[in-house]
């Protein structure tokens, strides 16, 4: 079996293998524990002129199945995701068709849907963890490079969900520097908001990045305490797209996070070597180090970790 995630940043993919048979028990056909043989490392989603780079996509595909070592004669079935950023190009359609074509059976969401796309991230994070912890409320903050998706959960049955474009990705940067190559219509009101007046081509200056970090971060503490003062102001309220609220509980919600930046979060609490500065091109490594700094946010990091780790 074959999994793959195109995201706003990085796309991905996984390879199992489960058995399937007649069980003794039941009499009926099961589907064994799937057994991960493979993980690719994240390339980043290839773009151009506003539209998926489909042939580029098409090489990577074939050398995610080249190093797997498996044939697509032996691939059983296929899951494949397609979310933020790329969910919302024009030929995203074309993508889809692509996985089928070379993979063939194959379960395909394009996830355009954002309270779709918080159900399959906390589907994917962190559901076992919430099985296992029944009587625990589990919040789950999946942070990509457009938007930000929470997702409330108790017993691995999700409750609430919401969207909100915070993300890696508003901010574009010549990976090494801050020298700003593009920015979204989010990143533009928000640097409007804060006064600070960039054109591309130009330096952020440290003070205009923490400006950026501190406004991320304190909506992101607002979104993990249920607070909707803070999205009152016009600022924040823009960057709402599905308000997340969640009935208080007996016992705190325990807060793990998933997405690209997510998977960086887990690899700065762990003490792992980082890339260096705007590697990615964006504010993704920033906005991890910055998250693992919040006392709030950080809270269980380090004490309960989901199986995959963000990814």
């Amino acid at each position: 079996m074959i999994g793959l995630d195109f995201g706003s940043t990085t796309s991905n993919a996984m390879v199992a293998t489960a058995n399937v048979g007649l069980s003794f028990t039941t009499g009926k056909m099961e589907f064994g524990v799937p057994k991960v043989v493979y993980r690719s490392e994240p390339v980043f989603t290839p773009f151009v002129d506003e539209k998926i780079d489909i042939a580029r996509m098409d090489a990577h595909i074939d050398r995610w199945v080249n190093e797997s070592g498996v044939s697509h004669e032996t691939i059983f079935a296929g899951g494949v995701i397609i979310t933020g950023l790329a969910a919302k190009r024009v030929n995203a359609a074309a993508l889809a068709r692509l996985v089928g074509e070379r993979i063939g059976e194959a379960v395909v969401a394009t996830a355009d849907d954002p309270s779709l796309e918080s159900w399959l991230a906390f589907m994917g994070s962190c559901s076992a963890l919430s099985r296992y912890h029944a009587e625990i409320p589990f919040i789950n903050i999946d942070i990509g490079g457009g938007t930000t998706n929470p997702a409330f959960g108790i017993n691995g049955c999700i409750l609430n969900t919401g969207c909100y474009f915070i993300g890696a990705r508003h901010f574009q940067f010549e990976p090494g520097t801050y020298r700003l190559v593009n920015m979204s219509s989010y990143g533009y009101t928000l640097l409007k908001h804060l006064g600070i007046k960039k054109d591309l081509d130009k330096d952020l200056a440290p003070e205009e990045i923490d400006a950026i970090l501190n406004f991320y971060i304190a909506a992101l503490e607002a979104i993990v305490t249920g607070s909707s003062d803070f999205f009152a102001s016009p600022i924040a309220h823009h960057h709402q797209q599905i308000p997340f609220t969640f009935e208080s509980y007996k016992t705190t919600p325990v807060l793990v996070f998933s997405g690209g930046v997510g998977e960086l979060i887990y690899r700065e609490s762990q003490g792992l070597r980082l890339p260096g500065t705007t590697h990615y091109g964006d504010l993704g490594i920033d906005l991890a180090k910055r998250i693992v700094q919040s006392p709030l946010l950080a809270t269980d990091i380090d004490e309960i970790v989901p199986e995959n780790q963000g990814r």
